[in-house]
């Protein structure tokens, strides 16, 4: 029986993910919800859970601007990826 408050759907866009000795690196977002994103880990060393990291979408928005960093938590730590749930406001 699934747990979840909101629904999951599919995904493929990436983002880059920081968090103390792990800067800038490029994962793949398989689903998302209004919750937050699951990420294909890809054979990283990846935080643990409970850490606070920073994601930000992998492109521009614009030209002149680029995409707001997220803080988000490791909720789920599996042999595929990553659960990560929103934490608040944009760092912008």
């Amino acid at each position: 029986m699934e747990r979840r408050k909101q629904t999951r759907h599919p995904a493929n866009f990436d983002v880059r993910l920081s968090f103390q000795e792990f800067q800038d690196i490029k994962f793949n977002v398989s689903n998302f919800s209004d919750d937050g994103i699951y990420i294909v880990a890809d054979g990283h060393d990846l935080p643990n859970l409970g850490a606070v990291v920073q994601v930000q979408l992998d492109r521009p928005v614009s030209l002149e601007l680029q995409a707001p960093v997220l803080d988000m938590v490791i909720r789920r730590v599996d042999i595929g990826g990553l659960g990560l749930q929103y934490l608040g406001e944009s760092k912008s």
